[in-house]
């Protein structure tokens, strides 16, 4: 467990700008430690505990590692145990409202409370939510024809101050502009809107305010060129016998913040056979 949180905290730290060579030296150090602690060849991969897996979201979320606490999260709420697990839910609750995506993070905060047996988290849980309703209002969009599937320009009056709320619109108008299928229902920051050119205003105590849009139409989608890049900066690690562990999609993302250099430094770790 000590190697894990480190390895974590390696990973928190190359993520915050450092140089391109800085970066590869914790990726070089992460894929080390995780080949020490890997079982030995021949041997079958240790299955961690529901408990397990809960303590790793709980370390990402303290290391503010809130997309990947996202994705084990969601791995838990498909298992048996997961799915009835107040704790479970309150979790996605909060790292999506952290990553602002304030409609999901009502919905698992609506789940965490249906779900919560103990009168006082029922209440705790229920709190939390009223103040989150104190700054997010819902709005419903709905076809004004028969078309369903568009891009919503989304538009707000006056810019927010607060910078979580300003990142919670953002986030909504960036969504909205890939394309949704309506009806919709959306909480945004309370404040006066228009989408698509209709004007609507989000008010405290307010009814839902339902819009009839129409939508912008979508664009083809373009063939990509294809690329041969993808194949490229893919790191092998040699365990003696077992099979090689090819860890592209990591070694790819990092490629893509900075332009590598042309001296490439190859790492091969062994076991020393």
């Amino acid at each position: 467990m000590k190697l894990i949180k480190l390895t974590v905290s390696m990973l928190k730290k190359s993520q915050n700008n450092l140089s391109w060579h800085t970066t590869k030296a914790w990726l070089a150090v992460f894929v080390y430690l995780s080949a020490c602690i890997a079982p030995v060849s021949g041997m079958a991969s240790p299955v961690r505990s529901y408990e397990q897996q809960l303590e790793q979201v709980r370390l990402y979320i303290n290391n503010e590692m809130y997309e990947a606490a996202r994705t084990e999260l969601l791995k838990l709420s498909q298992s048996k145990s997961g799915q009835q697990d107040e704790r479970v839910y309150i979790a996605l609750a909060k790292v999506t409202y952290k990553l602002h995506q304030i409609t999901m993070a009502l919905s698992y905060l609506r789940t965490a409370r249906s779900l919560a047996k103990v009168p006082q988290a029922k209440e705790k849980l229920s709190s939390l939510y009223e103040q989150w309703l104190s700054t997010y209002g819902l709005v419903r969009f709905e076809p004004a024809d028969q078309v369903q599937r568009g891009i919503v320009n989304l538009s707000r009056k006056r810019k927010l101050i607060n910078k979580e709320r300003q990142a919670a619109l953002e986030y909504a108008q960036k969504a909205l502009k890939k394309g949704v299928d309506l009806p919709l229902s959306l909480y945004l920051p309370y404040g006066h809107y228009s989408a698509n050119g209709t004007s609507f205003k989000l008010k405290r105590n307010a009814p839902t305010p339902i819009v009839e849009l129409m939508l912008v139409p979508m664009a083809e989608p373009q063939k990509q060129p294809s690329s041969s890049h993808a194949n490229q900066h893919w790191l092998y690690i040699g365990l003696g016998s077992a099979a090689v562990v090819a860890l592209g999609i990591v070694a790819y993302s990092l490629s893509q913040d900075e332009e590598a250099p042309s001296n490439r430094l190859t790492i091969n770790i062994t076991d020393g056979r």
